[in-house]
């Protein structure tokens, strides 16, 4: 027995030394574990934020698009009410004539037609400013948008930056790529959404503009006085011109005539008449434009194109950032390559009909004038796989 002691120890040194580098195994492959996991909610942390700062971006042109809607309201509410008041300064002043031999209705009429007259002039002024300083908004909203983008631009490396040195990584080196392929971010991201004109977009903002149109500019036409033979019929409207370079003029119209039978045929007697324009005159009206006013007061819509007065000059072709058309199911996406690891996260359009329903109750589609853009992370696609596998990188 003596002579046997030891024997085990000696057996046992290669399974103690077996064990001993199991367990070194095992720390070493839980500290990778632990190295991989942080990397790897660093890049999710990146992706994310890349994916909420192209929202905001998509948010910010949106809202920028729809002031630029507002702002060309305006403009057709500024020019109609120039146009309106003009009719009304014509209709008072032959109101005074007419009624000039009548005793104390002529010194009425007479006061009306004054009053017109005073608030004319400093209206007119007030309508002038209001235009230049729309004019002037106009301008500052598509510079707005150029300087969004270019800052986004630089934005978005400089924010991922930042957040892989407050994790404690900010030795290490990442790569920014637009999804699906290995383009950078800010390359693919420029070209995605282009600058528009009113000269080549297909007349999309025109249509746009042409349903957001409020009830005033659209149409004010009406009766002031109804008989079966004797009516005094108001009509008048806005309407928007593009000319082939791109040009945006506002014409409105404004007309009132008295409407009469004598024997079997109609008469119409002009009464008032008003018209103005920003941008190109107008040279000609179909039936129904300008709220059916050629059509409803003929003579006197004749009258308003002879005496139509000019409002200023329309601005340069209205310029914005847009997309014709936005894929649903590959909508603007982010990719993070952060050492070994990779994170995606992209944009998505939503608009709730429990928050902000739509009247015909129709579902949105993604587009640049409702600022309902946010971001979300995303699995990698197939297509993403299979791109980064035929580059070798990590899978």
């Amino acid at each position: 027995m003596y002579r046997q002691r030891g024997y085990l120890s000696v057996l046992l040194l290669p399974l103690l030394t077996a064990l001993l580098l199991l367990a070194l195994g095992m720390i070493s492959q839980s500290s990778d574990n632990r190295e991989r996991w942080l990397r790897q909610t660093v890049a999710d942390n990146m992706a994310g934020s890349a994916a909420v700062l192209l929202a905001r971006e998509l948010n910010l042109l949106a809202i920028l698009n729809r002031a630029l809607l507002g702002n060309q309201l305006v403009l057709a509410q500024l020019v109609g009410i120039a146009s309106w008041y003009a009719m009304m300064q014509d209709t008072a002043a032959r109101a005074a004539k007419i009624t000039a031999w009548i005793p104390y209705l002529n010194a009425v009429t007479r006061q009306i037609q004054v009053m017109t007259d005073t608030v004319g002039q400093p209206l007119n002024y007030i309508l002038r400013l209001g235009i230049a300083v729309q004019q002037g908004l106009t301008t500052a909203i598509q510079l707005a948008q150029g300087l969004i983008r270019l800052s986004f631009a630089t934005l978005i490396p400089a924010t991922l930056t930042t957040i892989a040195a407050r994790h404690g990584f900010e030795e290490e080196s990442f790569d920014l790529f637009h999804a699906p392929g290995l383009l950078p971010l800010q390359w693919r991201w420029w070209a995605y959404l282009p600058l528009q004109t009113t000269a080549t977009d297909d007349d999309v903002l025109k249509e746009l503009m042409s349903h957001s149109l409020d009830p005033f500019s659209q149409e004010r036409s009406y009766s002031w006085f109804n008989l079966s033979f004797f009516k005094i019929r108001k009509a008048g409207g806005a309407r928007l011109q593009i000319d082939n370079a791109g040009n945006w003029s506002w014409q409105a119209m404004d007309t009132v005539s008295v409407h009469t039978r004598i024997l079997f045929s109609r008469v119409e007697v002009p009464w008032g008449d008003g018209a103005g324009y920003l941008g190109q005159p107008v040279s000609a009206a179909a039936a129904d434009d300008f709220g059916g006013s050629p059509r409803i007061n003929s003579r006197a819509s004749r009258w308003a194109l002879a005496a139509q007065g000019s409002m200023g000059r329309q601005a340069t072709p209205l310029k914005y950032f847009n997309r014709r058309r936005f894929d649903v199911t590959n909508l603007p996406a982010a990719i993070i390559r952060f050492g070994d690891v990779l994170a995606r996260a992209g944009v998505r359009f939503s608009r709730p009909r429990s928050l902000f329903p739509r009247a015909d109750d129709r579902t949105e589609q993604p587009n640049l004038f409702n600022a309902l853009w946010e971001g979300e992370l995303q699995s990698l696609t197939m297509q993403d796989k299979l791109v980064l596998a035929a580059t070798g990188e990590p899978s």
